[in-house]
Parts: structure tokens; sequence; C-alpha cells
């Protein structure tokens, strides 16, 4: 899994599966999921991330994690 963060759109990249995608589609305004041919789900972007969540920093770009468990609360 790498997360890409890109401050100038404000936009995450979260990318479960590195293989290119056929389809995406808005699964709730701002939350944009990419698929393959079988409808898996290879990656999520969300845009206005500072809108969404408060972060002191985001300093992540394209970490490799293997588990990873979110814990807060959306503003």
């Amino acid at each position: 899994m790498k997360f890409n963060y890109d401050k100038e759109t404000d936009a995450l990249y979260i990318n479960f599966i590195d293989e290119p995608g056929v389809d995406s589609f808005e699964m709730a305004p701002d939350y944009i999921v990419d698929v393959d041919a079988t409808g898996r789900v290879l990656g999520l972007e969300v845009l206005n991330v500072k809108k969404k969540f408060t972060f002191d920093s985001i300093i992540f770009n394209s970490l490799p994690i293997k588990d990873v468990q979110f814990v807060g609360q959306p503003v």
C-alpha cells in the first residue's frame, strides 16, 4: 500500500494494488475509487483532504505500508 499526497491539489491517493485500473467511480463526494476489470478496488483518491481531516502536517509521500489502521475523527 502506498500513499501519495499532492499539496498543490490537496488530494490524497491511496494505492492498494499496483496495477492499472480500467474504471473509476465517485463513491461519495470527493472520494473516487479505481477498479480493475473484475471490480477489484485498486486505489482510492480523496479530494479536499484538509477540509476532511486534521493533521499537524501531512508528511507521507509514497510510504509503503503493509497494515494500516486509521484512528481519528473527521473534521
